[in-house]
């Protein structure tokens, strides 16, 4: 009798556990299936050197058929300028379909370190799902 009942525990708690291993592996496809990738364009769209001081527009456009969201941070990010890193802080953003976003940056003329005769310019947008876009131009200094 009394194996009778641990035989009946045991197959109720594998029971049990199957069941939840089932329901967890259907819930992580189903949620991998919904993931759809994200489609966006970058570029610097116009820029202005000012007392060597830089002034940039950069857009990001969505192409994808939903919208894309980027968190803080992420929509100008991995920032370089002639070697060394660069920190501008942005909000979240979300992009509906075929919708564009410009950010402006400062880029103080240190950033020169009196050798450079352009601004030698990467900026990276990342999207929430990891989709990554990234530009690079050299911006030249007429002094």
């Amino acid at each position: 009798m009394k194996s009778q009942k641990v035989l009946i525990c045991t197959l109720t708690i594998l029971l049990v556990s199957a069941l939840s291993i089932s329901v967890w592996v259907l819930c992580s496809n189903i949620s991998a299936a919904k993931k759809v990738p994200d489609t966006i364009s970058v570029g610097i769209i116009n820029y202005k050197i000012l007392d060597l001081d830089c002034f940039l527009v950069w857009q990001v456009t969505n192409h994808s058929e939903h919208e894309v969201r980027f968190d803080a941070n992420r929509i100008a990010t991995d920032i370089t300028v002639n070697s060394r890193s660069y920190v501008a802080a942005s909000d979240p953003v979300i992009l509906q379909p075929g919708e564009t976003y410009n950010f402006q940056l400062f880029i103080p003329a240190r950033y020169l370190q009196g050798i450079f005769k352009y601004y030698h310019v990467s900026l990276t947008a990342i999207t929430e799902n990891g989709t990554k876009a990234t530009y690079k131009k050299s911006i030249p200094i007429s002094v």
